[in-house]
This record gives structure tokens, C-alpha cells and sequence, in this order.
């Protein structure tokens, strides 16, 4: 909990976005659903401010809630934040099994995803699925956070231990060298 006192929030009353700040991963969707939201509590946004992000910074700027942190590489830093957050929010649209998505599950973090094939083929039901501003707002005014983690949490743990080990993984591409030599 020391490392979450360094972004002055509390345990489990923030979200978190930690994504490139790129329109495809989808942060000015969550950014105004949780704008018209009543939740008076924060969200942190880590990404590298870039031209997108400096328009999101403009748009946002009269939202205290809504705090736009700059890059963060450290993985155990963001890995504790992810751990504390309210909800973790990952917007990506394109690409896929994302690392950060895989981080976050394993992080026990309760996900609201970008409701797309790649983010459904690697959280399933370990997670809650949006697709537009009016959806994020709903699920952070109806909060079912206490009632979700730890269920979400259960199916996420086994996601890992079964689908995403560095050994299934390594296995997985051995298999398929193989199979094309």
C-alpha cells in the first residue's frame, strides 16, 4: 500500500488506465463515461503524453477526478496500483493477447474491457465488457466492485495458471515451429 500513498489515493477507491494514448485503446470513450459519472473518486491515467494525450489533457482539465500521470515502466509499481485500483480500465480495440491485459489478470484487478474478439478470447467472463461511454458510465454508477472481484478474480487465476504460463506459451510456439519445418 506505501507505493499507492505516492499518487495520494486509497486503496481500492481509484481506477486506473495504463495504455499508449492512442484513440484505438479507447481512453477518450472511458475518459467521458466516467466524466458524466457520479463517482468522486479518481482515475489515474499512465501512458506517454503525446499530441492525443495533450487534447485529452485539454478536454479533462476541469474534472479534478481525472489525472493524467505521464509513463510509469516500473512493473511492480504498476502491478501494485493495478492490485489497489477500483477498476482497471483496457480500452484496446486492436491486436492480440494484449501483455497489459495479461498483467491485470494476473494482478487480481477487476477489468472493464473494450468488448472486442482479442479482449473476449483472453478474459472470457474474468471481466465486465464496454463499448461505449454510456456503458462505462453505468458500470461505475451501479459499482458492483465487492460483489465482482473475487469471482472475477477465481476465473482469472485459472485463465493464467492454464492458458498463459511461460511453459504452455514456449510449448505452444515449439509445436508450431515444429509443425512448419
Amino acid at each position: 500500500k506505501n507505493i499507492i500513498k505516492k499518487y495520494n489515493v486509497e486503496a481500492y477507491n481509484y481506477s486506473l488506465i495504463i495504455a499508449r494514448l492512442e484513440p484505438e485503446n479507447s481512453i477518450e470513450v472511458i475518459l467521458d463515461g466516467y466524466y458524466k459519472s457520479k463517482t468522486t473518486s479518481p482515475i489515474l491515467i499512465f501512458g506517454k503524453i503525446n499530441l492525443f494525450g495533450r487534447r485529452l489533457i485539454k478536454k479533462y482539465k476541469d474534472d479534478s477526478r481525472i489525472k493524467f500521470l505521464g509513463a510509469n515502466y516500473c512493473i511492480s509499481e504498476l502491478n501494485n496500483l493495478r492490485y489497489y485500483s477500483r477498476y482497471y480500465f483496457h480500452g484496446h480495440t486492436v491486436g492480440g493477447t494484449n501483455p497489459s491485459l495479461l498483467e491485470a489478470m494476473s494482478s487480481k484487478a477487476l477489468i472493464v474491457a473494450h468488448k472486442n474478439i482479442f479482449n473476449i478470447s483472453v478474459l472470457g467472463e474474468g471481466g465486465l465488457y464496454f463499448e461505449t461511454s454510456n456503458d462505462i458510465t453505468i458500470i461505475v454508477n451501479e459499482d458492483n466492485y465487492f460483489r465482482l472481484k473475487d469471482i472475477n478474480w477465481d476465473i482469472n487465476k485459472l485463465k493464467i495458471k492454464n492458458n498463459f504460463t511461460w511453459e504452455i506459451i514456449n510449448n505452444a510456439y515449439e509445436h508450431y515451429l515444429k509443425s512448419i519445418l
